[in-house]
């Protein structure tokens, strides 16, 4: 769907309910959601020119862990050396998530950020 503000938070609301269908406990389910929000706020601020552009939200859960992938179409920005009161967002997702991984190509970015799951057996 288009990388805007409306767009963005109804997928926040879908992933919510998805989190807690899996059982995440209230703190996790907060860090979940700031973390992934942040990778769509990202795409709509920085993977393209002009805004509305698509953003692609996956979840599933898998083995132990559930994962969360963001992608775009755009292009990769590194972060500046001194990014001001901006530039944090990957610092941040670090923070929150178990696990995060880029995956940039000349076709766009993908994040994929993941959590063990709170019963450990892949089961949701």
């Amino acid at each position: 769907m288009a990388a805007i503000a409306q767009n963005l938070r109804g997928l926040r609301h879908r992933l919510q309910q998805w989190v807690a269908a899996i059982g995440f406990d209230q703190e996790t389910t907060g860090e979940i959601e700031a973390a992934v929000y942040e990778a769509l706020t990202n795409v709509a601020d920085h993977a393209y020119p002009e805004p509305g552009r698509p953003v692609r939200l996956a979840a599933a859960t898998g083995g132990a862990v559930a994962e969360v992938q963001v992608s775009d179409h755009g292009r990769w920005h590194p972060p500046p050396a001194d990014p001001g009161g901006r530039g944090r967002g990957l610092a941040l997702m670090r923070a929150l998530a178990g696990r995060v991984e880029t995956a940039t190509h000349p076709t766009g970015t993908t994040v994929t950020l993941s959590w063990a799951l709170p019963h450990g057996d892949g089961a949701s």
